[in-house]
């Protein structure tokens, strides 16, 4: 099977997109298949990731910054969609294309229109509750009205697949749990970990708060990406709390399934964690994050931290404190979290695209990179 990806990664956008769609691109290749990116937005240590992981890329033409929306949860412009589109059918190899997958705030159900007649199934991946025109619609985050969410904003056949059980999470989250505990007793082990990006330096805000702990626990881990902001005044907070920094670490599973508490984004680390039972106090660091939070806060599944402690260190210092001084909340939002996600998402959505696959027996035959429906006539 040959799949393609259209997904961007920046410190503007994030890393998230990219990071589940390399998720699900490494077990399709696990399965002997193919994998193709198309971004036109990406930083180059994530270019070296996708090459690394041995995927095709292709990096579309950058187009100015003024033609962006300013929050990049909003969906782009027609014509920039339509632009984008054409370009993605371009790019595309004159190899059939079974599966199209779209992780992409700025692309929805106009750029879909588009390329839909070139693949066999286009899967959406969205968070946010856009209109898409597609065969599978993922969306891996928990909601009190899962079972109506997207009802009006998808085709009518259109399967969807909605909820942590369904995070795509990296395989070694799956194995690690095999070794956890739900978490219980004293903190001993505390990760900080605020995404690949980064943006508003909230790692700092969260070492200068352990600072003023009376008692802070006696290890603690660090993790930030290749791109962080304020990598040395990071690591000179580190020192003093004598910390380890990993900068772009490959072992976020055993360090989550080694720790007792995390503070950390939102975003699919919270699924990672929840997979562990590692419970945690969660900052809110983009737009896109806040419904998301307080829909996991509300299930017992995470501590949400008051929007205070973004800009207040007193404040962050206090939420940390009465966190790690109630093992009972730490308890139940361990074992809660474990009972949620069990790390097999990215195996339910390839059997799923799969499936879609296998009932589509129409063929697509393509020429110079144009797909074109045949029967079996």
């Amino acid at each position: 099977m040959n799949a393609v990806f259209r997904v961007d990664a920046t410190p503007r956008i994030g890393a998230g997109h990219l990071m589940r769609c390399i998720c699900l691109a490494n077990e399709l290749k696990h399965q002997g298949h193919r994998a193709h990116f198309i971004c036109r937005e990406l930083s180059e240590p994530f270019s070296q990731v996708i090459s690394k992981a041995g995927h095709l890329l292709t990096l579309l033409p950058p187009l100015p910054a003024d033609q962006f929306p300013l929050l990049p949860e909003t969906p782009w412009a027609t014509e920039l969609q339509q632009a984008d589109a054409q370009a993605s059918v371009s790019a595309i190899t004159t190899l059939p294309i079974e599966w199209l997958i779209v992780d992409h705030y700025g692309l929805d159900f106009q750029w879909e229109t588009i390329l839909k007649p070139h693949t066999k199934t286009l899967l959406s991946i969205d968070d946010l509750g856009h209109r898409h025109n597609c065969d599978l619609l993922l969306d891996q985050n928990i909601y009190p009205d899962a079972a109506t969410r997207y009802l009006d904003l998808v085709p009518m056949a259109c399967q969807r697949l909605i909820g942590p059980q369904y995070a795509l999470l990296r395989p070694e989250f799956a194995t690690a749990r095999m070794q956890v505990q739900p978490r219980k007793g004293e903190v001993k082990h505390l990760l900080v970990c605020m995404g690949g990006m980064d943006r508003g330096n909230l790692t700092q805000r969260a070492l200068e708060a352990l600072l003023s702990l009376d008692t802070c626990p006696p290890h603690i881990d660090v993790v930030i990406g290749a791109q962080h902001p304020a990598t040395d005044h990071v690591a000179k907070l580190c020192n003093l709390l004598h910390a380890h920094l990993h900068v772009q670490t490959q072992d976020m599973a055993y360090l989550s399934a080694k720790a007792d508490l995390a503070i950390g984004a939102g975003g699919i680390s919270t699924w990672e964690r929840c997979s562990l039972g590692l419970p945690a106090l969660v900052l809110v660091v983009a737009n896109n994050q806040a419904n998301l939070a307080a829909n996991a806060a509300a299930a017992g599944l995470i501590q949400q931290a008051c929007r205070d402690s973004l800009t207040d260190t007193d404040t962050l210092t206090r939420e940390i404190e009465s966190l790690i001084k109630n093992s009972e909340l730490r308890h139940k939002l361990s074992i809660n979290g474990i009972k949620t996600v069990d790390g097999q998402g990215r195996t339910r959505v390839l059997e799923a695209a799969e499936s879609i696959i296998k009932c589509n027996t129409q063929p697509v035959s393509y020429l110079d990179g144009q797909a074109l429906r045949t029967t079996d006539d």
